[in-house]
């Protein structure tokens, strides 16, 4: 049985929510420029293992934007690859192979490698291009380029992987999603994706674990026969002294019949196997139910609604009433995508270490850009995706 003793304020894991904000950016921002691609041109044969060639005046630029997020590794690790490459023309690293060398110490200008040639003329007029073999017939492959003074945009093509994977959730399908369903005011993060291989929620837990033993899987709703296929996930601006972000999760059904009757059936075998209570609520015109009693992490009292669309999960009613308040939805957008609103992030930290007891005299790192716009789908036999990093008049 989980304690129902909500933790301490200087329990480590209230320091690695306070932190939780800063860690999924940085780590975003590290797969984008260690594990990103886009193989333009199928007629010519990538070096094997791991590489990355480029224009060396233009990746120190990009590098001194990274190190602005002082006190991460990633700033550390772009300060030594700018101080490897500064008084170069081009540069180049590879692991060639089967070796587990680390890239970053491979750094240098360019030589003269012949079994970098291929990636040099792939380069094209792209400011850098990274490859990597992922696996089996797998390869992660991403070029970049810097447009004026304040956006980067970086292209990213990932080939072999099966649609059936650990991230098959985030392997976007050829068709669009659609638009945002919950609200865009105030997000944070908002990531809406029709995934490939459909929305198969039972087929992601294993049969072993706890979340099948506790709710033994026998819903409707995880057969995934009343949904969509499309999910959306947003995450909003806390106010002051919330110590989680607001958070809500849309699932898009076909019936809102169907969805609402195995909501409730998964709802009675929660019920079945902790003792928590459900009491109604509505927001705006949709009703919904809360659980209670589940004081397992800060602020939690998970609900949901069924509107006329989607059934709409979230952290607690504050976080559905973010979600489903009413106003324009600016984001006009069809495709699977990804949007992070950064400098909404220096708020949202403040608020969450205030909450938290954090020292107030800790500066949290700046953030390189204003906004991040990812989207992509499936193209042919791999995926592909465009990131832009914007600064300035990124809105």
């Amino acid at each position: 049985m989980l304690s129902r003793t909500p933790a301490s304020v200087n329990d480590p894991r209230r320091c690695a929510l306070r932190s939780g904000i800063r860690i999924a950016v940085t780590i975003l921002f590290a797969a984008a420029l260690v594990a990103l691609g886009c193989d333009r041109s199928p007629t010519r044969s990538l070096p094997s293992g791991r590489f990355v060639v480029g224009d060396a005046g233009h990746a120190v630029e990009l590098l001194q934007r990274l190190e602005l997020m002082s006190g991460t590794q990633l700033a550390r690790a772009a300060a030594l690859a700018r101080e490897k490459i500064a008084t170069c023309e081009g540069f180049e690293a590879w692991c060639p192979g089967e070796d587990s060398c680390a890239l970053l110490e491979r750094l240098s200008c360019r030589g003269d490698e012949p079994g970098l040639d291929e990636a040099y003329l792939l380069l094209g007029e792209s400011d850098w291009l990274f490859g990597s073999e992922l696996g089996e017939g797998q390869q992660l492959t991403a070029r970049g380029r810097t447009v004026g003074a304040s956006v980067t945009e970086v292209e990213v093509e990932l080939s072999g992987l099966e649609r059936r994977s650990a991230m098959s959730l985030l392997l976007p399908a050829e068709r669009g999603p659609g638009p945002f369903l919950l609200s865009t005011d105030q997000t944070l993060a908002q990531i809406r994706i029709r995934p490939d291989g459909g929305l198969d929620i039972a087929s992601m837990v294993s049969r072993e674990g706890w979340a099948s033993q506790l709710f033994q899987l026998k819903s409707e709703l995880f057969l995934a026969t009343a949904l969509k296929g499309n999910w959306e996930l947003a995450v909003y601006v806390p106010d002051e002294g919330q110590r989680i972000p607001p958070t809500a999760m849309a699932l898009d059904f076909t019936s809102r019949t169907a969805a609402v009757a195995g909501m409730d059936q998964f709802l009675e075998e929660v019920m079945q196997a902790w003792p928590i209570r459900m009491r109604p609520i509505s927001v705006g015109e949709w009703p919904g139910v809360c659980l209670s009693n589940l004081q397992v992490m800060p602020d939690l009292l998970p609900c949901y609604v069924a509107t006329d669309k989607a059934l709409v999960v979230g952290w607690n009613p504050l976080s559905l009433e973010k979600a489903l308040a009413a106003g324009e939805q600016p984001d006009g957008g069809e495709e699977s995508r990804v949007v992070l609103h950064l400098d909404r992030f220096p708020l949202a930290d403040e608020r969450l270490a205030g909450a938290s007891g954090a020292d107030p005299d800790v500066t949290p790192p700046a953030y390189p850009w204003q906004q991040i716009r990812i989207s992509g789908g499936r193209r042919g036999k791999g995926y592909r995706w465009q990131l832009s990093f914007a600064s300035g008049g990124a809105g």
